[in-house]
């Protein structure tokens, strides 16, 4: 956590501080998650699938990421 003014390294938005997340440092291995979404009445209704791997090899680090969304609209005709 910086407090203060960081602008100097994130740029000028950053005027009250930044938060940095590390969540991971390594990927081994493959994860899959998969997430769907709908609403109450119907309508509206979205699917994400998110494949991510990586692999460590000495100090050579990779990692590879792909994700597919298909989020459908809810139109106003499917609400009274």
């Amino acid at each position: 956590v910086l407090s203060g003014s960081a602008s100097a390294i994130y740029g000028s938005d950053a005027i009250s501080g930044v938060v940095n997340f590390q969540l991971k440092r390594h990927l081994d291995g493959t994860t899959i998650d998969y997430r769907y979404g709908n609403t109450e009445h119907g309508g509206g209704s979205s699917h994400r699938l998110t494949l991510a791997t990586g692999w460590n090899k000495g100090a050579f680090h990779g990692v590879f990421g792909i994700e597919g969304l298909l989020q459908r609209p809810l139109w106003q005709y499917q609400r009274a």
